[in-house]
């Protein structure tokens, strides 16, 4: 029997098919191929809570029914590139990434039934295809394929074959299934064969076709519900004048990446108040692009979630460290990474101990290296660091996979704690031991080979911190099918994205493609028309479905949506999709906001009111139902409450009202770490503390700034590597390296500089001044004394792209004002600052200039006025900014209000930003 539908309509069928067959045949064995391990557990869950304990019945997928069949365990993904990339190195082909292409393409084949002799001779993939295959036979190992082809020659006899899942099969899938089908068997399909996509392209309906050719009685789901006519029709010529106008489905369109999440975030909220969390599943494509955005968002609307992706053993900092720890040979015992490594949590030591030890390793002048470390430390009494560490030292550089499990089990046994993360690290080491496959393809491995292969099965998920209960399911939608929502979200829903774009195979081009196609190669797109299927199944499984898309991205160019939300959309609303376009999907969610976005959308109206920032709610009620006059850019503040540095003056001067939202009314907001890149702050704070090491130290020497650099880059940017999710750290490290080598160039040049001309003298130096009226607190960069006269020449370290060529003029258009702060600090301590000038760090050049009165007239003047507008409290938007581009308030500025000169700041504000304030 085959039944085909919903997910919903499958499993109904399957648990009555199930209770049937128990019903009469209590005893019978039951034996079930799903095609996903996910799917399997869903299916489990499912039956065991409708039917209870499910007796005498197996659970296998595809792989492991070929595993039963044939008792062969494949190679997995790991070892089969392991294989591939050995094969490209004897070739002396080294292209990151190329193994794991190779990879999926020779699958590819072997699922078409396709052999290297298929491939014509001059071909790259014959060669690799063949060695493969070769070194396969040589090592008497097999891969899935293997398995899969060898096990549709078994028989398998079982009382009730269940089939669940499929909507595609390979070639050699439907082999083995034929072998399988002599059982009595009930097949669940979960496409329709009626939907007009189906129709459309007919090789998507193969699969139900194949399972027919049995002479199995089909029965269809009757299209029924408003969601199933909506993707009934999709891809359909036919437009009905109203449409399907289903109401369980909501478009939401975004700005920006951030703004979406925001925005799906309080969607959900809205609903929370009926519904639990678990029946709200949200779902994305590119799931690893929107991870930083998404745990901010919902942590900070307090939003309980589950990702599998941040629930790996090397995400949790025990498995970190330990592997950092085993990792110390290959980086030259580093003291930046022994201090990043030893944890009271891991390592046998006491709480006092280790606080000794920090600080006694970060006092010393040892770098790294592992005699000078282990010295230090047998000298300070941390006799059982010292012995760990040389443990560690001993491991072998080369011997077999078994010796290095043994080296690493002795050290963990006598030096790690007992607990539930040095236990899991213990059973990774012997799950690593007892993979006989490994140990074929390594008869010997290096140091750097093994931890490879650990750092791989630390990257696989820890199942048994996997969360349940009442919460929000966060997937992908290829492990999403078979899950059934409530309300289910689809984000990035955006041309390109999902479905994604169809990309080239990097090993077959496409005369060879063309040359496949026609022997039985999947088509370049039918990857592509399989997500849409997967898209129509998972939409089918749940009630309410919302779909968000991007009308922008974050840098403000227009984006389209997804042709499968113009699919929607043209289907729901018929003709009247054409005509009232703006209308149907730009209606708002109800909105629903955390403190700072309150603080910070209502701004204008909360200055000095302390009693209504303390009744937040009755204020939302009430700005509600009033109507408030529009802000016109004047406040009254506290003048107490402001606290000036030259940074900040700098902020007004760029936009005014960018300073108020962030420094007067300073929304709270949970901190959110980028965990794609190092942040430009952090990266220009570690870039000012390494050159004030170095200036400071006096160190001119080019040979020992080619060591003392590069050490202190490692020192300074290993923490902030260590925020950074592990697919992103390769490529900053590699970025930092290069940092590493421009902060050596700049500092070698800098010093033949100012070599017998000028010594830096004043280096990171806090300073306070009162300028009009305000307190100024800053910190100097640099100010170098003119040897000859005595002199000084202030420096402000510039470490981003941009660079000026014309410093005077722009000091004219209130910009880098911060210089002339810190000259008011020397010249109130009694230095003559005879001129001012900026660093340009990443291209080695400097500019400077020496003001003359007049230039110094008009630049106080502009500090004046700008001191003036901050005590009066006008804070008008600067709708020319550069900053609008990237500003954390673009979404609420209100700078369309401020088109006309309404007040004599703005007029001489504008005066300032075009360099044309002249001084009566």
């Amino acid at each position: 029997m085959i039944y085909a539908g919903s997910y919903p309509f499958l499993f109904e069928k399957l648990t009555d098919t199930v209770r049937k067959i128990r019903q009469k045949n209590p005893q019978s064995k039951l034996t079930f191929i799903i095609s996903s391990n996910n799917m399997r557990r869903a299916i489990k869950e499912y039956l065991s809570d409708r039917l209870g304990l499910i007796y005498n019945a197996e659970f296998f997928t595809k792989l492991d029914i070929a595993r039963e069949l044939t008792g062969i365990e494949p190679l997995n993904n790991l070892e089969k590139e392991i294989i591939i990339e050995s094969i490209l190195k004897d070739k002396k082909i080294h292209v990151e990434g190329l193994s794991k292409a190779y990879s999926e393409t020779i699958q590819k084949l072997k699922e078409s039934r396709l052999s290297p002799e298929d491939i014509p001779e001059n071909e790259n993939i014959r060669d690799i295809f063949k060695e493969y295959e070769k070194r396969l036979s040589e090592l008497s190992l097999k891969d899935r394929e293997d398995i899969i082809i060898e096990s549709s020659y078994k028989e398998f006899f079982t009382d009730f074959l269940i089939i669940f899942g499929f909507h595609s099969l390979t070639e050699i899938d439907r082999d083995m299934f034929r072998q399988l089908l002599n059982n009595v068997s009930f097949v669940f399909i979960p496409i329709n064969p009626d939907y007009s996509i189906l129709k459309k392209n007919p090789h998507l309906l193969s699969t139900f076709e194949f399972f027919r050719s049995f002479r199995l009685k089909s029965y269809v789901e009757p299209v029924s519900t408003e969601n199933q006519k909506l993707t009934s029709y999709m891809f359909s010529e036919k437009i009905h004048e109203k449409g399907i106008n289903c109401k369980n489905i909501t478009f939401i369109v975004s700005r920006g990446k951030k703004d979406e999440i925001l925005k799906v975030a309080k969607s959900i909220l809205k609903l929370k108040k009926n519904t639990d969390w678990h029946k709200i599943g949200v779902i994305v494509n590119d799931l690893e692009k929107y991870i930083k955005d998404i745990k901010s968002v919902f942590q900070e609307y307090k939003i309980p979630y589950y990702l599998s992706e941040e629930n790996r053993f090397i995400d949790q900092l025990p498995f970190k460290k330990m592997y950092s720890l085993f990792n110390l040979k290959e980086n030259n015992f580093s003291k930046i990474e022994v201090l990043n490594s030893i944890s009271k949590e891991i390592i046998k030591i006491n709480e006092t101990d280790l606080s000794y030890l920090e600080r006694d390793l970060i006092e010393s002048a040892i770098d790294e290296g592992f005699e000078d470390i282990v010295k230090m430390l047998n000298t300070r009494r941390y006799k059982e660091i010292a012995e760990l560490l040389s443990a560690i030292n001993k491991i072998p550089e080369k011997t077999s996979i078994e010796k290095f499990i043994q080296e690493y089990l002795h050290i963990t046994k006598r030096f790690f704690q007992k607990n539930e993360f040095t236990d899991k690290f213990q059973n990774i080491l012997e799950n690593i031991l007892s993979n006989d496959v490994l140990e074929k393809l390594y008869p010997e491995i290096t140091y750097s080979e093994f931890n490879n292969i650990l750092l791989h099965y630390l990257q696989e998920e820890d199942v048994e911190r996997r969360l349940k209960g009442n919460i929000v399911q966060i997937r992908t939608p290829n492990i999403s099918e078979g899950l059934i929502f409530e309300h289910l979200f689809f984000i990035d829903m955006n041309e390109g994205k999902y479905p994604s774009t169809i990309k080239e195979d990097p090993v077959i081009n496409s005369q060879l493609r063309m040359e496949l196609e026609r022997k039985g190669f999947p088509k370049l797109n039918a990857s592509y028309w399989q997500q849409i299927v997967t898209f129509i199944t998972v939409f089918n499984s749940s009630k309410y479905i919302y779909l968000s898309f991007k009308d922008k991205d974050d840098k403000g160019n227009d984006l389209s949506p997804s042709i499968l939300v113009e699919e929607m959309l043209r289907v729901n609303y018929g003709k009247s999709y054409y005509k009232n376009i703006e209308k149907i999907y730009r209606e708002d969610t109800e909105e629903i906001m955390t403190l700072k976005e309150f603080k910070l959308k209502n701004s204008k109206y909360l200055i000095n009111t302390d009693s209504f920032l303390k009744k937040l709610v009755e204020a939302h009620v009430k700005r509600e139902s009033v109507n408030i006059t529009e802000y016109e850019g004047k406040v009254n503040i506290n003048l107490k409450s402001v606290q000036l540095t030259p940074s900040k003056l700098q902020t007004f001067s760029d936009c005014p009202y960018r300073f108020f939202l962030r420094h007067i009314i300073d929304p709270d907001s949970v901190e959110i770490i980028d965990t794609e890149r190092i942040s430009p702050d952090e990266e220009g704070t570690a870039i000012h503390e390494i050159l004030e090491f170095v200036y400071k130290k006096r160190i001119y020497d080019s040979a020992v700034l080619k060591q003392v650099i590069p050490s202190l880059v490692k020192e300074k940017f290993k923490p902030l590597l260590e925020k950074l999710k592990p697919s992103a750290r390769v490529f900053e490290s590699r970025r930092i390296s290069v940092l590493s080598n421009v902060l050596v160039e700049f500092v070698i040049n800098d010093i033949r500089r100012i070599k017998d001309r000028y010594l830096p003298e004043v280096i990171e130096t806090k300073k306070t001044v009162n300028i009009y009226g305000f307190k100024f607190t800053g910190k100097i960069d640099r100010a170098d004394r003119d040897i000859k006269n005595g002199d000084y020449i202030i420096y402000d370290y510039k470490t981003g792209k941009k660079r000026i060529s014309n410093l005077k003029s722009a000091l004219l258009k209130g910009e880098y004002l911060q210089l002339i702060i810190y000259k008011k600090f020397l010249e109130k301590s009694g230095k003559n600052v005879k001129k001012i000038g900026l660093l340009f760090v990443k291209d080695f050049s400097e500019i400077s200039a020496e003001l003359e009165n007049e230039v110094e007239k008009k630049i106080d003047r502009i500090l004046k006025i700008f001191i003036e507008m901050i005590k009066d409290g006008y804070f008008f938007p600067n709708t020319e900014s550069e900053s609008c581009s990237y500003c954390e308030f673009v979404d609420i500025c209100d700078c369309y209000y401020f088109n006309k000169d309404t007040s004599e700041y703005i007029s001489a504000y504008k005066k300032i930003k075009k360099g044309k304030l002249e001084v009566d």
